[in-house]
This record gives structure tokens, C-alpha cells and sequence, in this order.
């Protein structure tokens, strides 16, 4: 009896060794899970942030092909270089128009314009659009949404009306950086729509940008608590 009760209480004992042993081993895969820092776009397909101008006007590889390759006319910030192109990638079922920016010879930022949607549509989010946050979100997790519509009401003495919607719809990521830099990533909706003057005339009032925009910038600094 007394040999059994020894060998019972060693059974035991091996046993809580192992489990203690494999519920060491889960919380440590478990803290460097989390301790991993997540990993961002590095842009679009071969598309890729630090490439040289003349590495990006020569791309065409497969499905990702950068035609119509030139300086911008116009310079938006003095500390980056513009470009303008047309892209075309999967993310589009058109070739798309894309600003191409620059810094020290660098691809630092992305901008493409999505197609619009058709003029009798208001729809937030186009299915090119909705293909990209599917795969940003499958990819980097969820997004921050920020929404901000307006239905306007539009009313004419005849009896008419009908509603134009108006605002902004974004998604974005963002990932911090070594050196005070973070990388954003946004696809953005905005709409301005207005009411037409005279019914008597067809025509399209409704001005959009549809958008995807990614880029490496300097971190801005926490606001000063003035309270």
C-alpha cells in the first residue's frame, strides 16, 4: 500500500511538473505575441517606399505597371518632391492617377484616387475601396472609421426634392516608427454635393475624391495639457 501511495504521489508530481512546465511555456509564447510589434505596409506591391525616382518610372512588373511618369507643376510641401503618374495595380479595375512624393530621393508617400462612383449614386464606399480596407484590415487589424454625413434636403417650390448627401468617411492605420516617425495609412471618401439652382437643367453638382494614402511622416507631438 504504502509503495503504491509513493508511486501515485510521484505520478503526481511529474504530471503538475509538465503542465506547470507547459503553461510556462504558453505564457511566454503568448508575451512575445504580444511584445511583437506589428509590421506595416511598405507600399503597393513592388511599389515599394524608398525607391529612386527612376526606380519607380521604370516599374512594370505584371499587374503593378507606373506609366506617365513626370515632376508635378505644382510643389504642395518644400520638404518632399511631387510626381505625378498613372498606376495601374488590382486595386483598381482602371488605371489610376497617382501623386508620387519624394524626400532626399526617396518614395516617402503614396496618394491614388480611386474611380468615382456613378453621379446618381451615394454610396460611401466604393467596391475598389472596400476591396482595400478588406485587405488592410485581413492584414494590419481594424481600422480607426471616422464618419461625418450629411444628409442636405434639397426642396423646390414645384414640390420636388430629393436629399444629396454630403461629409467624409475615413479609415486609417497608423504604426510608430523609430526616430519620432510614424507610418499612415488612409482610404478616405469625401463628398460635396450641392442642390441644383434650376431643375429645368441636367447637369451633375456632386464634387469627390475618392482616395487611398500612405506615407512615412514625423510624429506629431502630444499637445500640451493647458488645464
Amino acid at each position: 500500500m504504502k509503495a503504491n501511495s509513493m508511486n501515485t504521489d510521484k505520478s503526481r508530481l511529474q504530471a503538475t511538473k509538465k503542465i506547470l512546465m507547459l503553461m510556462g511555456f504558453a505564457a511566454l509564447s503568448t508575451s512575445a505575441s504580444i511584445a511583437a510589434p506589428r509590421t506595416a505596409p511598405d507600399g503597393i506591391g513592388p511599389l515599394k517606399f524608398g525607391m529612386t525616382p527612376p526606380q519607380v518610372e521604370k516599374l512594370q512588373q505584371g499587374n503593378v505597371v507606373v506609366s506617365n511618369f513626370q515632376m508635378a507643376d505644382e510643389q504642395d510641401d518644400p520638404a518632399r518632391v511631387k510626381y505625378t503618374s498613372t498606376l495601374k495595380s488590382p486595386l483598381s479595375i482602371y488605371p489610376t492617377k497617382t501623386d508620387l512624393g519624394f524626400a532626399g530621393g526617396k518614395l516617402v508617400s503614396i496618394f491614388l484616387r480611386f474611380p468615382d462612383a456613378p453621379s446618381d449614386s451615394s454610396v460611401s464606399t466604393t467596391g475598389d475601396q472596400q476591396d482595400a480596407i478588406k485587405m488592410l484590415t485581413a492584414k494590419y487589424g481594424a481600422p480607426k472609421i471616422e464618419k461625418k454625413w450629411e444628409d442636405k434636403q434639397c426642396i423646390y417650390g414645384s414640390g420636388n426634392s430629393f436629399t444629396k448627401k454630403n461629409g467624409s468617411e475615413e479609415y486609417s492605420w497608423s504604426f510608430a516608427l523609430p526616430g519620432g516617425m510614424e507610418k499612415l495609412v488612409t482610404v478616405r471618401t469625401w463628398i460635396f454635393d450641392m442642390c441644383p439652382a434650376n431643375l429645368r437643367y441636367n447637369f451633375s453638382t456632386k464634387v469627390e475624391l475618392r482616395s487611398l494614402q500612405m506615407g512615412l511622416y514625423k510624429k506629431s507631438p502630444p499637445k500640451a495639457n493647458l488645464f
